[in-house]
C-alpha cells in the first residue's frame, strides 16, 4: 500500500508554474498598441453603423428607391461585419499565454501571425470591394439629376480619396502591423533559443 500512498503523493504534488518569458517593454509595448488599435477600431466602426442606421431611420431622407436604403443597410452590415472582424483580433491576441514555456509561446504568436496573414488577403479586397458596390448603389439615387460636373467633382474626390486609403493608408497600417508582430515573434525566438543554450 505504501508504493500507491507514494504514487499518490507524487501525483499530488503541485506542478511548478511557468514562469512568464521576460519580454521586452518594446514587445510589450507592441502587443498593447496593436491591441488598443483594435479595441478602439472595432468601436468606431460599431458605431459608424449605429450612426448611419440612426439616419437612414430617424432622419427623412426622402429617398425614392428602396435600393438606397438597402445600400445604406449594406454599408452597416458590413461595418458590422469588419467590426466583428477586428474584435476577434483583438479576443485572440488577449488569448495568447504570457507565463506558456517560450516554444508554447513563440507558436502562439506565429499562429496569431499566420491568422492575420490570412486575413490580410481575402478580408482587405474583400471589405474593399464591398464597401464601394454599397456606395456604387448609395450614389446612383444621390447623383441622379444633378450636373454632370458636380457628379464628376464628387466622384472624383471620392474615387481618390478612396484609392489613397486602400494602396496608401491601407498598406501602410498593414506594414506597421506586420511590422509589429516580427518584431515580438523575433525576440521570442531570440529568447527560445537563449533557453535552449542554457
Amino acid at each position: 500500500m505504501s508504493d500507491f500512498d507514494s504514487l499518490k503523493n507524487i501525483w499530488q504534488q503541485e506542478k511548478p508554474e511557468a514562469k512568464p518569458i521576460p519580454i521586452s517593454a518594446q514587445a510589450k509595448s507592441e502587443r498593447s498598441k496593436m491591441q488598443r488599435q483594435f479595441l478602439v477600431g472595432s468601436l468606431l466602426l460599431f458605431l459608424t453603423g449605429i450612426f448611419i442606421g440612426a439616419m437612414a431611420l430617424g432622419l427623412d431622407l426622402n429617398f425614392q428607391q428602396w435600393y438606397t436604403y438597402a445600400a445604406m443597410g449594406l454599408v452597416i452590415a458590413i461595418c458590422w461585419g469588419q467590426s466583428f472582424l477586428i474584435f476577434s483580433n483583438y479576443l485572440s491576441m488577449r488569448k495568447i499565454d504570457e507565463s506558456a514555456a517560450p516554444g508554447e509561446h513563440l507558436k502562439q504568436w506565429e499562429r496569431y501571425y499566420h491568422l492575420r496573414q490570412s486575413q490580410n488577403r481575402w478580408n482587405t479586397p474583400l471589405y474593399f470591394i464591398m464597401l464601394n458596390a454599397a456606395m456604387g448603389i448609395y450614389f446612383i439615387e444621390i447623383m441622379s439629376g444633378r450636373p454632370w460636373m458636380n457628379v464628376a467633382i464628387v466622384l472624383g474626390i471620392y474615387l481618390a480619396w478612396v484609392l489613397y486609403a486602400y494602396f496608401v493608408l491601407g498598406k501602410k497600417v498593414l506594414r506597421k502591423e506586420n511590422q509589429r508582430l516580427q518584431t515580438i515573434i523575433q525576440e521570442l525566438k531570440a529568447l527560445e533559443n537563449q533557453f535552449e543554450k542554457e
